[in-house]
């Protein structure tokens, strides 16, 4: 996440007090912070404290929020390179905490994989991708499953590739069992 709670506009400037200081090129992706949650305000008794899920309306101005700030379009890969390189952002979460795509989005990423197949291809995640490992941490509490569980067809194309395939991700407080 690159903001502090909700992805409210005053988090942004933050952000940009960081950012406005880099002297290389960057790429950012959103994440649960910056797409799912209720804003509450600052001066709210709950900021900080409480995250409930905002509404589809407020979930698309928060992604927008985000995608206008750093200049970006939900759906960016670079696959002319000699390796592919695919920013996976996130649409939504479910109850269990894990990362969603939309189906425009999934459909993208599918596209991606199939006009990288044959390189490597890097992958720069909010979400890590669903492990075995995965399921032995706590992610807050026990029934959280803190991932990205593509759909099959898309899981097998990963577990396929011939080419090196680099997930990198942030996301996760884990508590070891």
């Amino acid at each position: 996440d690159v903001v502090a709670n909700y992805g409210a506009p005053g988090e942004y400037e933050r952000v940009n007090e960081v950012v406005g200081r880099l002297d290389r090129p960057y790429a950012a992706t959103n994440g649960n912070h910056e797409v799912v949650f209720e804003p509450y305000p600052r001066d709210h008794p709950d900021h900080g404290d409480r995250y409930d899920r905002a509404a589809p309306a407020t979930r698309a101005a928060s992604r927008a929020r985000f995608e206008r700030f750093f200049g970006v379009d939900r759906f960016e890969a670079a696959v002319d390179l000699p390796a592919a390189v695919c920013l996976l952002g996130m649409d939504d979460q479910n109850e269990r905490r894990s990362a969603l795509l939309d189906a425009d989005h999934e459909q993208w990423f599918r596209d991606v994989l199939a006009r990288a197949a044959g390189k490597p291809l890097v992958v720069l995640a909010h979400y890590p991708l669903v492990a075995q490992k995965l399921d032995r941490v706590t992610y807050h509490e026990e029934a959280f499953e803190p991932y990205y569980r593509p759909p099959e067809d898309v899981r097998e194309t990963l577990r396929d590739r011939e080419a090196p395939t680099l997930w990198m991700s942030g996301h996760l407080h884990i508590t070891p069992r």
